[in-house]
């Protein structure tokens, strides 16, 4: 499962969830046009990262869409 939001601000354009097995990476995009994050965190579950968006980046929950995992990143790669 993975989730995206856009912020939209210099520097920090969107932020995406990805869970995995080891727990959920914290990808910052700094542009529409990155194809791959500017920073990663990785977080122990979904409430912690949603709450280091919130910290950082003023992510509401109501922010998030549920999205497909990014092709960059599939897991195994």
């Amino acid at each position: 499962m993975a989730y995206e939001a856009i912020v939209g601000r210099p520097g920090v354009y969107r932020v995406f969830l990805e869970e995995r097995a080891e727990g959920v990476y914290i990808n910052v995009f700094d542009s529409a046009n990155a194809k791959e994050p500017c920073k990663d965190w990785l977080a122990p579950h979904i409430e912690g990262a949603k709450l280091k968006g919130k910290v950082e980046y003023g992510i509401q929950e109501d922010d998030w869409r549920q999205m497909t995992n990014e092709p960059w990143h599939e897991p195994g790669e």
